[in-house]
């Protein structure tokens, strides 16, 4: 179980953060420089779809300083946007989890069962 959890994280759960910080970021870039972001932008694709996503290579091309500064400023947020989005799910799970321990502590807890007594042929196992 742990191993499929950790091959899950893997494969869909880093390329699903980096999805979110890619359009975090660039919606943020839109906004505030939308010719910036109409040259520092590439398409991309990933299985929700295709999206912008900002290029490494020409957003290191840019020499202007403000330009740079809006760059590194959407790339920040786009990072805090997503940590803040991934963090609500384990957030979920310990609700989850809390709400599970309260219905059986509420129906009084854990309590044994007993089947009865085993038998094999005609002796009895203690």
């Amino acid at each position: 179980m742990g191993g499929i959890g950790m091959l899950a994280v893997g494969i869909l759960g880093a390329p699903f953060i980096g999805y979110l910080q890619e359009t975090s970021a660039t919606r943020q870039l839109e906004t505030t420089n939308p010719a910036l972001y109409q040259t520092v932008t590439v398409e991309k694709n990933y299985l929700l779809g295709k999206y912008q996503a900002i290029d490494p290579v020409k957003s290191a091309a840019v020499t202007e300083e403000a330009a740079q500064a809006a760059i590194k400023e959407a790339t920040t947020t786009g990072q805090f946007s997503a940590l803040g989005k991934m963090a609500l799910f384990p957030t979920f799970m310990l609700a989850c989890y809390l709400s599970l321990m309260f219905y059986f502590k509420s129906r009084g807890g854990y309590k044994p069962v007993h089947i009865g007594e085993a038998t094999v042929g005609q002796q009895k196992l203690n």
